[in-house]
């Protein structure tokens, strides 16, 4: 973070100084008072078990340069403070009405101190894996800051932008959502130059009611931007396509490989790839045009549903100045996020996949696709967990889902949840033996089972909603290793 003064905090949150110094210097921001550093902002955050306000006077003796407090706690918060050192001007507090809002408020202001590049993705599935690519891509430009591990919501993204630096040639930050408004806010926080959506799928629906819904919060984005700005839509996706209505006043351009126009090859808007050839764990390999000239790409990446999300990627940095040649270079080095598609050489010459981050419909049928490929002759198993907040579609979803790993043919299909008992019954519909299917209703079931069916040699796969944290499966799996 590039040095601020407590006057800049004041003046950008609105906030008041209780004590202190206005030119005490600041380097950085944290909301845990365990990790903050000497010279920090801490932010005291409320969430539903804990009160940062508890921690304000911890996190003042471990160094940090100021603290926000909300006005209510105030009192409470500096009669746990060292009388002498508030005499003596040695702790600096700043009242703030709304401590989130003055996060996302001193985060606003702090990005305009910058012209670094500033890109934003959103989609159902695939942001992720999308941005950890076009960071990839624009490292070859210069430094790149990324989103890290899931800080794409209101406090995440602020955190992310307040790590800007002067070094900084680019951004890219993802943005998730659980309801209207939520990404229109992101967007007015970030001020992307570009807009990358994904995809529009039936996550969430729980949440939202509709596929139309969804759309609608993810099409925020494009509508929140500023005119002239950049939208990358995902032309395979005929939700995104209809963004292009509301990028009236923004430059389009299209990705995608499945549905493309006869002149998309010369095309000045469209990214699309031919050629495409799976080369199982060792990932893909496939031809990206753009503008009517091609690169060859070796993608590091197991699967053909990542080629989707490296042309995003490319578009996405190709709209800021990134040539074919950075894209392809960037994607060749492309390192994924923990927990996506991640391989691990398990015993005998077996692998564990452990791609336990999340799962919706569109994923889980990529993965399992995938896992069957990489398997090869090697013995398949699945163990796969609910697909939360699918709403009305929860049911047939999973079932859906059973009968497409029962084409697969696995050795054993462990299922650990209570939706993913569907998955069993879709299977067993579609054929697979009853022997073959393992229901476990939590973890504790689904490791002893998973310990019991697998032998030295297998392909495993993990796979379910961030809620039932199946990396704990992969954890003892691998634990002797």
């Amino acid at each position: 973070m590039k040095s601020i003064t407590v006057a800049q905090i004041v003046q950008w949150t609105g906030g008041e100084l209780l004590a202190g110094s206005l030119s005490a210097a600041v380097r950085g921001v944290s909301i845990d008072s365990r990790t903050i550093q000497p010279g920090e902002l801490f932010v005291p955050l409320r969430g539903e078990r804990v009160d940062g306000h508890e921690y304000v006077a911890d996190s003042l003796a471990r160094g940090a340069a100021v603290s926000l407090v909300a006005r209510e706690k105030a009192e409470s918060v500096i009669a746990r403070l060292d009388e002498t050192a508030l005499r003596e001007g040695k702790i600096n507090l700043i009242a703030v009405e709304n401590v989130l809002s003055a996060l996302q408020d001193l985060a606003r202001e702090y990005r305009s101190l910058f012209s670094a590049a500033v890109i934003a993705v959103t989609g159902s599935t695939g942001k992720t894996s999308t941005k950890d690519m076009m960071a990839g891509i624009l490292s070859q430009l210069g430094p790149t800051l990324k989103s890290q591990g899931n800080f794409n919501n209101e406090i995440g993204l602020p955190l992310t932008l307040l790590k800007l630096d002067d070094s900084h040639k680019s951004a890219v930050v993802e943005m998730g959502m659980r309801g209207l408004g939520q990404i229109r806010l992101l967007t007015e926080l970030a001020r992307p130059q570009v807009g990358v959506i994904t995809n529009v799928g039936t996550v969430h629906m729980e949440l939202l009611g509709s596929q139309k819904a969804i759309q609608q919060a993810k099409q925020e984005l494009i509508e929140a931007m500023e005119p002239g700005g950049v939208a990358v839509l995902n032309g395979d996706d005929p939700l995104v396509r209809e963004m292009a209505e509301a990028a009236a006043d923004k430059r389009v351009i299209y990705y995608g490989w499945q549905v493309v126009p006869e002149n998309v090859y010369s095309s000045d808007n469209w990214v699309t790839a031919e050629r495409v050839v799976s080369r199982g764990e060792k990932g893909v390999t496939f031809d990206l045009w753009y503008q009517g000239e091609a690169v060859a790409v070796e993608l590091p990446c197991p699967g053909k549903y990542q080629v989707s999300n490296a042309l995003a990627a490319a578009a996405g940095a190709l709209a800021v100045g990134a040539t074919l040649a950075h894209v392809q270079a960037g994607l060749a080095s492309a390192s994924l996020s923990g927990m996506r598609m991640q391989l691990i050489p398990w015993f005998g010459g077996g692998l564990v996949i452990n791609d336990a981050y999340n799962a919706n419909p569109t994923s889980m049928a990529a993965a399992l696709e995938t896992a069957k490929e990489i398997a090869g002759s090697r013995r398949l198993v699945l163990v796969l967990g609910d697909m939360l907040e699918l709403g009305d579609l929860s049911q047939e979803a999973h079932r859906e889902i059973g009968r497409q790993a029962a084409l697969l043919q696995p050795a054993y299909l462990i299922t650990v949840g209570r939706w993913a008992q569907e998955y069993g019954k879709g299977a067993l519909a579609a054929g697979l033996d009853e022997t073959r299917i393992e229901y476990c209703l939590d973890l504790e079931d689904a490791r002893e089972a998973v310990l019991q069916l697998t032998q030295p040699g297998d392909v495993i796969l993990v796979k379910g909603s961030r809620g039932l944290a199946l990396e704990r499966i992969v954890e003892q799996l691998c634990a002797g290793l």
